[in-house]
Parts: structure tokens; sequence; C-alpha cells
């Protein structure tokens, strides 16, 4: 439940078309101090995208790299999934894209729990 409510208040923040806009496609290329900020908000987005996972299956035990990577992964699949979202005059249902990241999320968690058996 945690994991769809994580993701259904990332795709309400970007409903609104106008805050969509500015998240999603124009910051990036403003300035280097903006790039640098984008940077360090994706970095802390990762984290907390792959925190509860690694508080709620403390036996995946995975490394500080393997967490950033994985992180970056949950965090960029979200974001392509609104670009397409927003791309498409939110024409899709909100439960749709919301239920597509849960999938995306649970499968990663499925996954690696296979690799330690």
């Amino acid at each position: 439940r945690q994991v769809t409510a994580a993701y259904e208040l990332w795709f309400d923040t970007v409903r609104d078309p106008r805050v969509a806009r500015i998240l999603l496609v124009e910051i990036l290329g403003v300035s280097p101090q903006m790039d640098a900020l984008y940077e360090e908000s994706a970095r802390a987005m990762a984290a907390l995208t792959i925190a509860p996972l690694s508080a709620t299956h403390p036996t995946l035990k995975l490394s500080k790299p393997r967490r950033e990577l994985l992180g970056r992964a949950l965090v960029g699949a979200a974001l392509q999934v609104a670009k397409m979202w927003m791309t498409g005059g939110y024409k899709l249902p909100r439960r749709d894209v919301v239920r597509t990241c849960v999938l995306v999320a649970m499968g990663t968690i499925t996954a690696l729990r296979a690799e330690i058996g």
C-alpha cells in the first residue's frame, strides 16, 4: 500500500500540466546551478524511493551502489510514465499509470528476492 500511495502522490503532483512541464521538460539546461540542483534532487528522490524496499526487506542486503542504481531505475520509470501521461493529455486513467509504476516496483522486489533464493 505504501508503494501505491507514493506513486499516487507523484502522479497527483504532475497532474497539473504547468508543474509537469517544469519538472519533466524545462528544468534541464537552464543553468549549471539548476542542473546541479536537479541532480541532487534526483539522488534524493532515488534514495527515498529505494528506502522502503531496504527497510521492509532487510534480507536483501543491497550494497550502496546497487541501492542507488535501483533507486534511479525506479525514479526513471516513474519519470518516463509521467512524461507519457502528460504528453498524451492525461487521457490514460491515473489508476493505470500508478499501477504500472507499482508493477515495476513490485517486479523489482520479486526479482531481488529470487536473487537471494
